[in-house]
């Protein structure tokens, strides 16, 4: 991988000049300090820093303050085979127990080198336990040992450790450092790369130096080692969908269609979807954070995060946490995004309008998103629905005879989300169209309604009516007393299925009154 590969071994290698500067000045002075805090965004250097700040306090020809990447000890280091330097993922050895096995090991001398050095990656995410558990170790650390704490978020380290770290600020790479960082790929792997390709990419990687090297790669794996940008425009628009601050533009301005949109690029590339939902989540974190800073702030992320009121990022992050842990059991990886914007957006409450304030602020810059009421560009909101198929002012509304003329469509687009509800679907009907919003469904059977009605079934319902539609309409279920002629016309067989083929019916039980009424559906009286 070319992230590896190019990875800095030398402080004159590293990609951010700040933080070449600031290493080399502290390196320069003969006692070094045995605890430090490398805090930035991802893909920023802080591990390669780290691993390059190892080999300076172990070099055996140490070259001024930079390590000669020849000796034994260094390359022991630059092949992960050194004993005496150890990476930690604070992620999966987090708690009390976790320190307390680290600070016994602690006290053993280096085994060749001159010291332990313990890289601890998202140190964040220790306990407060942890922490201070580990705090003791960090006020008196033995004369062999040097600490080395990397994380993206220094807001969530107590501020009795970070008292005690030498602070690093890792911040995101300048354009120009960026296409530096592109060059030495460029050159090592003897690439053609048109111009335009690269500033694709430099603005893609939104100054990640890791995500710049990785999407370069992506390219010549799919496209070979001359990248023109007629040929690749296409994968790089699906770099460029697997942003997080994409999808959060689009539900700032309410255009569900975009979100809907980019939600099916990352399925058609095969996206993890577990992985994506993470990183809007923390970059919805990271909004949350930065719209608390009164401090002036520039950028995409500040510019949306100004759009967004406070309440609405809540529910936001609350609803793509529940999408992420319906992850786990979907059989569309889709799926629970496609739900979760749906109700963000489809539903968004008519009060909850964009201030003046961001209004003006959008004005300034042609490049950030519309700023704008949600209301005003929701599909759920100001696109009127009636059974009478009139016309108010230029709008064409949807008749309740347009809808049934759908209705098999609805089916087709049910079906592959969950077979069950297009069982019920089909065994039920369209009634009426209610306020404008609200699609009534008819159906015969209590235990049909009750599974209508439960929460995730309803929102395949209304996730499939805004696919044939092309609006937002909410569901509710009445039981019907007969069935009808309407209702004849589907087979009883379906009536029956529908129970049979509902996996989400933990008991697998069937009402007295329901199972009545569908042997007399299939037998007659």
């Amino acid at each position: 991988m070319f992230f590896l590969k190019y990875r800095p071994k030398t402080i004159a290698e590293l990609d951010l000049d700040e933080v070449r500067d600031q290493l080399g000045s502290i390196l320069k002075r003969k006692e070094i300090p045995q605890a430090f805090l490398f805090s930035g965004p991802k893909g920023a250097g802080k591990t390669s820093a780290a691993r390059i700040l190892a080999k300076v306090v172990n070099c055996l020809n140490l070259q001024g303050f930079e390590p000669c990447n020849q000796c034994r000890l260094c390359r022991q280091i630059n092949s992960d085979s050194s004993l005496d330097v150890l990476e930690i993922d604070a992620a999966s050895n987090r708690g009390i127990d976790d320190v307390r096995q680290l600070k016994e090991k602690v006290a053993f001398a280096p085994i060749d080198a001159s010291y332990k050095v313990y890289i601890i990656d998202e140190a964040h995410m220790l306990t407060k336990e942890a922490f201070n558990a580990l705090l003791k170790t960090l006020e008196e650390p033995p004369d062999h040992v040097i600490f080395i704490l990397c994380t993206t978020n220094p807001e969530k380290i107590i501020a009795t450790v970070l008292s005690r770290l030498i602070r690093i600020n890792f911040s995101k790479g300048s354009d120009k450092e960026v296409k530096r960082c592109l060059d030495k790929v460029i050159s090592g792997e003897k690439l053609s790369v048109e111009p335009k390709v690269i500033e694709a990419i430099i603005r893609l990687s939104d100054g990640g130096f890791r995500d710049a090297q990785k999407i370069l790669e992506n390219l010549v794996l799919s496209s070979g080692k001359k990248l023109l940008w007629n040929k690749v425009k296409k994968k790089l628009n699906y770099w460029q969908k697997q942003q997080p601050e994409f999808l959060l533009a689009a539900l700032a301005s309410g255009d569900l269609n975009e979100a809907l949109s980019i939600s099916q690029v990352l399925a058609s590339e095969g996206a993890g979807f577990a992985d994506y939902l993470a990183e809007v989540l923390n970059t919805i974190s990271r909004m949350i954070f930065l719209k608390s800073t009164p401090k002036k702030k520039e950028g995409t992320l500040s510019q949306l995060s100004e759009i967004f009121t406070f309440s609405r990022l809540v529910k936001l992050s609350r609803l793509l946490s529940r999408a992420l842990l319906e992850q786990k059991s979907t059989v569309l990886p889709q799926l629970p995004l496609q739900l979760a914007v749906t109700e963000f957006v489809g539903k968004a409450e008519a009060g909850d309008k964009i201030s003046s304030k961001d209004n003006d602020s959008s004005a300034n810059s042609s490049n950030s998103p519309k700023k704008r009421s949600v209301r005003d560009k929701s599909p759920a909101v100001g696109v009127e629905i009636s059974s009478g198929g009139e016309k108010r002012g230029a709008k064409t509304l949807l008749s309740l005879a347009d809808l049934e003329s759908k209705w098999q469509d609805l089916l087709e687009a049910v079906r592959p989300m969950n077979h069950s509800v297009a069982a019920f679907l089909r065994a039920s009907r369209p009634k009426t169209i209610e306020h404008g919003d609200t699609l009534v469904l008819e159906v015969f059977y209590k235990f049909h309604k009750d599974k209508l009605e439960e929460e995730r079934n309803r929102k395949i319902v209304e996730t499939g009516l805004e696919q044939i539609c092309g609006h937002f309409l909410k569901t509710r279920c009445v039981l019907g007393e007969n069935k009808g002629e309407s209702g004849r016309d589907s087979s009883s067989k379906n009536v029956l299925s529908a129970k049979k083929n509902s996996a989400d019916d933990k008991t697998g039980l069937v009402e007295g009154e329901d199972l009545y009424q569908i042997a007399k559906e299939i037998f007659g009286e």
